[in-house]
């Protein structure tokens, strides 16, 4: 394992990475964060979020198992939601954010062959 993976709190998933993780940092709220987002081995989308300045890093599944990017994800934010994109392996356009309770959402921004 890499030691920028160790430096994201990435240890648990480290060993499992299929793509290289997508980073960002924001402030919601007043408080800045730091955002990691990667395709895990076990074909899902893992988001690893933290309150900058805090060793404590919260893991959350954004897509559930049998997702498997076939590029590596992109990550944003938008007035305090993250937003994540990736294609599926046929070649869909999914999209992915985050509402306000915290729970992830999808929606298929374009169907394969229209890429």
């Amino acid at each position: 394992m890499g030691q920028d993976a160790r430096r994201c709190g990435l240890r648990r998933h480290a060993p499992l990475l299929e793509s290289a993780p997508a980073i960002v940092s924001y402030n919601f709220e007043d408080i800045d964060w730091a955002a990691v987002a990667v395709q895990a081995g076990y074909d899902a989308i893992v988001n690893e979020m933290n309150a900058l300045g805090s060793s404590t890093w919260v893991s959350q599944v954004v897509f559930d198992p049998f997702f498997t990017a076939s590029s590596p994800v992109a990550l944003t934010v938008n007035n305090g939601s993250e937003n994540i994109a990736a294609f599926g392996v046929s070649g869909q356009l999914f999209f992915y954010w985050m509402d306000s309770s915290g729970a992830w959402h999808q929606e298929l921004v374009a169907p394969a062959g229209a890429n």
